[in-house]
């Protein structure tokens, strides 16, 4: 039971432990890249916006749900919210020269 104890304690500390402990995760270094500047911004109210450009297949998903549930659980007491803008699919479309088309 300390075990357990002392890894919940451990993997709040970090995202890469709390995905690894929690979601039985390992996510990769590049992952891990960005979400801790997104974690660091913020836990230190630092008000950035990020986009973050993965290739197809790469975690782009796995990440930010990880991210937003690590934020979730250690601000699960506090009287704050966030906001988390994904645009909608790829609108462009492509045309049969090859060339792209869209809004």
């Amino acid at each position: 039971m300390i075990d357990i104890l002392a890894g919940a304690r451990e993997g709040l500390q970090d995202l890469y432990l709390f995905a690894r402990y929690f979601s039985g995760l390992r996510l990769r270094s590049y992952q891990i890249e960005a979400a801790k500047v997104i974690v660091d911004s913020v836990i230190h109210e630092k008000g950035k916006t990020f986009v973050v450009i993965f290739p197809r297949q790469s975690g782009k998903n796995e990440l930010q749900a990880q991210i937003e549930t690590y934020l979730l659980t250690i601000y699960q007491k506090l009287d704050a919210e966030f906001v988390k803008v994904s645009p909608p699919g790829n609108r462009k479309r492509s045309m049969p020269c090859g060339g792209w088309s869209g809004s």
